[in-house]
């Protein structure tokens, strides 16, 4: 394998964010306000839903898609990803991710499947699949907003009247460790609705920085956020690949060029569904209907190229100084008249002889219409050399000597 360094140059990023917060912190109205500031009015935010559909109790109040989820596990999250692309979602929030870990079907209970001995713990046969669904989501063409549940405890101490008192304290965000090295913001909600940001690469935003408090995130956070991720130079992103698949006029060409793309930029592995509801790596897809339009192109001839203007120097109307011909059946003799003259060799003055007797054999055409384009087919055989419906003395001669 070859490697070879390039100038860097920043690009347009989608935002990863995790939000994260004790129960009864209002974690999904956050997510929603500031996703809605991500995407803008008409922007679609879509909710994936592992509460059992409580997600749809703020559809009064934020306009969103909503999937509910049951089985938590790791393996359908790609699969959630091709369903939020088809319905071109542009802010996926999954609320709670945390179901992912340690809800049902989670990666807990998939690593206890996997347990079969002391000795064979099962996290190395759980592993690629918590890796699939990390790429998956990481790899979403969209912003994507992640909640988590935090593991709480209850501090209890003595108050000024002597009395034990006691409050909740949080202490860690109910997933695996490091998942924030994943995400470009992380921060925490607290019950009354406050947001603190606990890890960002963002630098030179006051409001983005470690520490920073934001005593009611909406709409304009989000848009701090989009307007950050969305500097530098904008590259095609997975729903843009799509699209210039589908479209009717790509070629086998332009798709194998596509795929070539999408290796160069580690999207080739990339889980999609086509229109036809096949799902795969994209790479897969886009060469599969690559080599289908080249089968297509090699069996359908190109098409002709369109007709020049007519020469008619050659061709002499009857009767000079008689009347102006006028057709009966002006586009009959419109295209019979167009094929005669552009004839350049004595098989074509043969065809359209045929075309014309049987023209006179179905009544299809007029008389006068078939005695005009008799006289100029005539002319035309005269003015070639045709005479007499034979070959030119060159033709016959080469004819002889094959």
């Amino acid at each position: 394998m070859t490697f070879e360094f390039a100038p860097a140059v920043r690009t347009a990023e989608m935002a990863r964010i995790i939000l994260d917060g004790l129960p009864g912190a209002p974690t999904l109205p956050v997510a929603l306000r500031i996703a809605r500031g991500l995407v803008g009015a008409d922007g679609v935010i879509g909710v994936v839903d592992t509460q059992r559909g409580a997600a749809a109790r703020y559809a009064d109040d934020h306009t969103f898609v909503h999937l509910r989820v049951d089985s938590c596990s790791p393996k359908v999250m790609p699969d959630i990803v091709v369903a939020a692309v088809a319905a071109r979602v542009d802010v996926l929030i999954i609320d709670t991710f945390s179901s992912f870990w340690s809800g049902r079907d989670g990666m807990l209970m998939l690593v206890d499947q996997h347990r079969k001995s002391p000795s064979q713990s099962g996290w190395s046969e759980a592993r690629p699949h918590e890796l699939a669904m990390m790429d998956a989501l990481l790899d979403y063409p969209g912003h994507v907003i992640a909640t988590l549940r935090v593991k709480s405890d209850v501090v209890v101490a003595a108050a000024q009247d002597g009395r034990p008192s006691g409050w909740k304290v949080a202490l860690k965000p109910d997933h695996r460790d490091g998942l924030e090295y994943d995400f470009h913001l992380a921060a925490t909600v607290d019950l009354d609705g406050s947001l603190t940001v606990t890890s960002t690469c963002v630098e030179d935003v006051a409001a983005l920085q470690i520490g920073a408090i934001e005593r009611n995130p909406g709409q304009e956070y989000g848009q701090a956020l989009a307007d950050w991720f969305g500097q530098g130079e904008a590259l095609p992103t997975l729903r843009d690949y799509l699209d210039r698949a589908a479209a009717q006029d790509a070629t086998s060409a332009e798709l194998f060029a596509l795929a070539e793309e999408v290796e160069t930029r580690g999207m080739a592995g990339l889980t999609v569904r086509n229109r036809k509801g096949q799902t795969g790596p994209l790479v897969s897809l886009l060469t599969m209907k690559a080599k289908w339009l080249a089968r297509q192109e090699q069996q359908t001839p190109p098409p002709p190229p369109a007709p020049s203007e007519p020469d008619t120097s050659g061709l002499t109307p009857p009767g000079k100084g008689a009347p102006e011909f006028v057709p009966d059946d002006k586009q009959l003799v419109a295209e019979v008249t167009l094929r005669i003259a552009h004839v350049k060799e004595f098989d074509l003055i043969e065809g359209i002889q045929r075309d014309l007797d049987d023209l006179r054999a179905t009544g299809a055409a007029s008389q006068s219409d078939l005695g005009y384009l008799w006289r100029l087919l005539e002319q035309r055989r005269v003015d070639l050399g045709f005479a007499h419906g034979q070959a030119p003395a060159a033709a016959q001669a080469e004819g002889a000597a094959t």
